[in-house]
């Protein structure tokens, strides 16, 4: 079955931008206490909101953080993602080709709108998405929890079994299982044994070949 909407996350799905985003979370997070580098942020923090990364390092450091940190850290991320975000290889022309069949799209994130705003506007994918941005801050839990999943469908008007979800994080793929989607794991280092582990139905190395699913599909309606 071809489905009818695609969903995407957002950070390293749409946007390159857990290295960026995890690089200034370790440097941060270093200068409190707990050494950290670009890996170890990755492997802690990745899938999680912001206010899941603070409870995990005021879990870590058994101190509460000092006030406004969050709010310090977020403008820097911003001020990096100005400086040098790309979009993920291959999901730019994904999304075009979405678009020019007319296919319906969203953005379901962990992150906040203010966020996605800065990093689809900065690599030019925020227009595409039409006002279909949709960010955990919108609904009563986030992943892996199915709400924000199911608040995309509903204001796609897309039933949530036509809908497939591309994820790069076990937490997003449990999410889009839970809401009854058909769900894409995105392992660009040739991984993606985790994503298995959490239930994707297909893992691809690459949007290219889900551009190249897609188009397949379409020659032959």
């Amino acid at each position: 079955m071809t489905p009818e909407a695609v969903i995407f996350d957002c950070d390293g799905v749409l946007v390159d931008s857990e290295p960026i985003t995890n690089r200034v979370i370790a440097e941060e997070v270093t200068k409190l206490g707990w050494p950290l580098d670009l890996a170890g942020a990755i492997k802690a923090f990745k899938g999680n909101t912001m206010m899941g990364v603070c409870t995990l390092i005021e879990m870590r450091l058994d101190a509460p953080l000092p006030d406004k940190w969050l709010h310090a850290l977020e403008q820097k991320i911003a001020a990096a993602f100005r400086l040098s975000l790309e979009t993920v290889p291959g999901t730019a022309e994904f999304v075009r080709f979405l678009t020019s069949q007319s296919i319906p799209i969203a953005v379901a994130s962990q992150g906040s709108v203010e966020k996605m705003r800065t990093s689809l506007g900065k690599t030019g994918l925020w227009d595409y998405f039409k006002g279909h941005v949709y960010s955990a801050d919108m609904v009563p839990a986030p992943k892996p929890a199915p709400d924000l999943f199911l608040l995309a469908a509903d204001k796609l008007g897309i039933t949530p079994g036509n809908c497939m979800v591309v994820e790069d994080s076990p937490m997003g793929i449990h999410a889009a299982k839970a809401a009854g989607m058909m769900t894409v794991g995105l392992a660009p280092d040739g991984k993606g044994s985790d994503l298995i582990e959490a239930g994707a139905d297909r893992i691809v190395h690459s949007a290219n070949e889900l551009t190249a699913f897609f188009q397949r599909k379409t020659l032959c309606q």
